[in-house]
């Protein structure tokens, strides 16, 4: 990448996400299990809106993950 980048990154240490997911985190309410974590009720909002806004500041979003290591989720935003 070329120029100054600002990223936001926020790591969690749930299940991990499965290859065939990715795709499919980004379509409005899209809820990943019926049982989410620590028993909190979920909207599948979240990351959504997270690839509207991001969308519309020309930014992009990645993810790392791996089985049962948890999920980066990292927002990277070209320095105005």
């Amino acid at each position: 990448m070329e120029g100054e980048w600002v990223v936001f990154s926020c790591k969690d240490t749930g299940p991990g996400l499965k290859k065939e997911e990715p795709t499919k985190l980004f379509s409005k309410f899209n809820k990943r299990s019926n049982t989410p974590t620590g028993g909190k009720g979920q909207t599948g909002l979240g990351l959504y809106l997270v690839n509207t806004y991001q969308k519309a500041m020309n930014g992009k979003v990645e993810f790392i993950s791996g089985d049962d290591k948890g999920v980066t989720v990292s927002l990277i935003f070209k320095k105005a």
